[in-house]
């Protein structure tokens, strides 16, 4: 096949060439795919098919890879937030994240002044933090979301929202419960 391009007879075993019998009338399938290692573009070639005597049959494979789309995935919150009023919460909720192909910063923004994020379960609380500046994925990290100390009487509700620039945003919802 082009370069790029891997064939198989079972669809599971790639390689750059295939054996599909020694002789006679032969039939069977070849399976051709972009390899894995294909970086992202646009590929043609022609992948023939030949056995000593005979005409080569001569097949085109276009294909494209497309780039990674950038993801950002977030899992349910566990733990319970409570506090006294007018106090922020000593106890937190919290989830955690990945990312894959980020290109750009990934940032968890609590929906109002009555939540706040860290990545510390005991320091560091705000409205907006910065999670990750990378470019690539973004192994498992745990955010963590408390109700602040401007937070009303009641039961109060809010979101976070995971935003980072290409990748669709993901919101999360989150309740307080005062004692």
């Amino acid at each position: 096949p082009p370069p790029g391009f891997e064939v198989s007879t079972d669809n599971i075993t790639f390689s750059h060439t295939v054996t599909l019998g020694t002789g006679g009338n032969i039939t069977g399938k070849v399976y051709v795919r972009l390899a894995a290692t294909t970086s992202a573009g646009s590929y043609q070639g022609d992948i023939t098919l030949s056995s000593p005597g005979v005409m080569a049959v001569i097949a085109t494979a276009p294909s494209t890879v497309n780039p990674a789309q950038p993801y950002v995935s977030a899992s349910r919150a566990s733990g319970k937030s409570t506090s006294g009023r007018g106090s922020a919460s000593t106890a937190t909720q919290q989830f955690t994240l990945t990312a894959v192909d980020l290109h750009a910063l990934l940032t968890a923004t609590a929906s109002d002044n009555n939540f706040e994020v860290s990545l510390s379960p005991s320091f560091g609380f705000t409205h907006t933090i910065d999670v990750a500046n990378i470019s690539g994925d973004l192994g498992p990290t745990v955010i963590y979301v408390r109700a602040s100390a401007s937070a009303p009487g009641g039961r109060v509700t809010g979101t976070v929202s995971l935003h980072s620039e290409g990748a669709p945003s993901r919101i999360l919802g989150f309740a307080h419960q005062p004692l």
